[in-house]
């Protein structure tokens, strides 16, 4: 496991359930806010997954901490798809002398493209409110409700699909687990690989070390001159 993961199972387990719990408590039946806040909680999650994918990738693919020319990049890519195929293919090549942390990385991409698709379905989805056996509206919410509506109802035109508040606060707290293991591997990989190898200046502050590409033919020698 990466460094942190513990602690950070414990706080998700903890923290995500937290802002349904009381309207749980409180009622039997969910309301529409519950469920709005739920989708919205989900949709911000996604935006720390993506923000960590994004200084990975700038980070790793440069080898410095931060490079504002790519992490502009990163995000003048419009899909995560895209910007999803674009890191993986750097992180490929740029790992592929580091197999432990090319086999960290092959992990964390897999779930990225799952999760990514689970966050689709929520993106494109809708809260809609069913009425109920006596007349109450009974809210509940559908995952690409509009684009596939006929998919979305069966023969009888009985509801099907549908996720529950349950449903979402599970979808929530896989994202932020997600989030913090992108975070943790960031994190562990300029601890190991960047900042141990930087050089001390004569006024005291250090130069990063050039990265170790497969093919940076001339990578001894730019070093040999620092």
């Amino acid at each position: 496991m990466f460094r942190g993961d513990a602690a950070r199972l414990n706080y998700c387990t903890a923290l995500v359930p937290h802002f349904l719990a009381r309207s749980l408590l409180a009622k039997s039946i969910p309301s529409t806010k519950d469920f709005m806040t739920a989708v919205g909680t989900i949709l911000t999650l996604w935006g720390r997954v993506e923000s960590s994918h994004g200084i990975i990738f700038q980070g790793i693919a440069s080898g410095v901490v931060s490079n504002g020319p790519l992490m502009a990049a990163y995000w003048a890519i419009v899909s995560f798809e895209g910007r999803q195929k674009m890191v993986d293919a750097a992180l490929q090549e740029a790992l592929a002398r580091h197999p432990d942390y090319l086999a960290k990385w092959v992990n964390l991409n897999n779930r990225l493209i799952q999760k990514n698709r689970v966050r689709n379905k929520i993106a494109h989805g809708s809260v809609i409110r069913l009425a109920g056996s006596d007349g109450e509206q009974i809210p509940t919410f559908v995952p690409f409700f509009h684009s596939k509506i006929a998919e979305n109802f069966g023969p009888k035109g009985k509801l099907k699909n549908n996720l529950s508040l349950t449903d979402l606060d599970v979808i929530a707290n896989s994202i932020l687990v997600l989030s913090g293991e992108l975070q943790d591997f960031w994190q562990n990989y300029v601890d190991e690989q960047i900042f141990p190898k930087a050089t001390e200046l004569p006024d005291g502050s250090t130069a990063l070390p050039m990265f170790d590409y497969p093919f940076s033919k001339n990578a001894d020698a730019v070093r040999s001159k620092r």
